[in-house]
């Protein structure tokens, strides 16, 4: 086991000191990069708590919460692709800086890289400890990152999650060089971060699945409900779930008099126990049941449109298709590739959604290195492309 040392560490959390770090990194060649955030966990929305940078010398704890401060160039760092930055599972991260009007370039991601070099999902303490020895504590990775002063062990976590990250990198790239990997590593990498989720909806407050067992007119009065909840939610600073719980607004829209119980109902935010909230409740309640009224919606026909016997015989035949197809062709594929490149990267590689999209005709997302081995194998195996998926060629 490796003990863990004591790693040096500079505390960004003025402007002035913000651009110090933004010129020291600007000299850097390469970046190991982590955000913290908060999700609708302990805040309302999506908020960016912590930047951690580490240079291959210092490590910088960019705080954004401390004192309001221009990240643009920290940002623009990031947005050089000339400058390569070592990440790890950043999808998230990626899509609270596209949020912010940020768009990385020159990133290499870890995990990605790793289900191309045949290991297993892992987070990554799980891959320091296996590939390198080392072992991180994970008892502040669901803490309060809003919270200030952050705390020696959030301290200690957020520093040691980007230190090793160059160490790992390291042995990676020799293990993509040696098994050949390496250009496909780089069209995940290409791929991933020309993915924009500038306009991705973060906040999403109404889902199909909230429809259940919901008519029409219960479904219209439970929405304008979900929004009054993420109305006042924001104005509070809390998440959604902490104002009331779904179930709660769900009884409602089925039984509009039960709102008459809200003060005492205990899962129920002590900022709405009060009459003006009520009284702002049972308005929106009125209203939306006039509404429903006014566009003629059903007490009795379910929220939830079943798909007409054409839309079912469709998808019927589609779903016989693609188990026909991934069993005739791409389970020897698959089983090929296995045998020459392991069980993880086969699954990463082709999966049931790629062959599902290929199926359906839809090859614009086909990174060109899968392509090529779908080509390939299907040769080698004697597999009918024009028969099976004519969209490759």
């Amino acid at each position: 086991m490796s003990k863990q040392p004591d790693f040096p560490y500079n505390y960004v959390h003025e402007q002035s000191l913000l651009d110090e770090a933004a010129n020291k990194l600007s000299t850097a060649t390469q970046l190991s990069v982590d955000l913290e955030f908060d999700k609708n966990r302990f805040r309302y929305g999506f908020n960016l708590c912590l930047i951690q940078i580490f240079d291959g010398t210092e490590t910088f704890l960019i705080d954004p919460i401390q004192n309001e401060m221009d990240l643009s160039a920290i940002f623009t760092l990031f947005e050089n692709p000339e400058l390569p930055k070592i990440v790890f599972s950043f999808g998230e991260d990626l899509r609270l800086l596209h949020s912010l009007g940020c768009f990385p370039k020159g990133l290499y991601d870890l995990q990605i890289a790793s289900a191309l070099l045949n290991y297993p999902p892992s987070s990554l303490a799980t891959l320091l400890d296996e590939v390198l020895n080392i072992q991180l504590s994970k008892t502040s990775q669901q803490s309060n990152w809003y919270s200030r002063p952050l705390s020696d062990a959030q301290i200690k976590y957020a520093v040691l999650d980007v230190v090793h990250l160059p160490s790992l990198f390291d042995v990676f790239k020799d293990q993509a060089n040696e098994r050949s990997v390496s250009d496909w590593i780089e069209q995940e990498m290409h791929h991933f971060e020309n993915e924009n989720h500038e306009d991705a909806n973060q906040n999403e407050i109404l889902k199909e699945k909230y429809k259940e067992d919901l008519t029409e007119v219960e479904w219209h009065l439970f929405s304008r409900l979900m929004y009054l909840r993420d109305r006042h939610a924001e104005s509070v600073n809390r998440p959604p779930y902490h104002i009331s719980e779904r179930k709660t607004l769900t009884n409602i829209a089925k039984n509009p008099e039960s709102a008459s119980d809200w003060k005492s109902v205990k899962s129920n935010h002590r900022t709405t126990k009060n009459d003006d909230f009520v009284n702002h409740l049972q308005s929106e309640i009125n209203e939306a049941l006039e509404e429903a009224q006014a566009l003629e919606l059903s007490r009795k026909r379910k929220a939830y449109k079943k798909p007409s016997k054409e839309e079912y015989e469709q998808w019927r035949d589609l779903e016989r298709k693609v188990k026909s197809v991934k069993q005739a062709f791409f389970k020897p594929i698959q089983k090929a590739i296995k045998e020459d490149y392991g069980d993880h990267t086969k699954t990463f590689i082709i999966n049931n959604r790629l062959i599902k999209e290929l199926v359906e005709g839809k090859t614009y997302k086909l990174l060109p290195y899968k392509k090529e081995l779908i080509l390939k194998y299907s040769q080698k195996l004697d597999l009918s492309i024009d028969e099976y998926v004519p969209a490759l060629n």
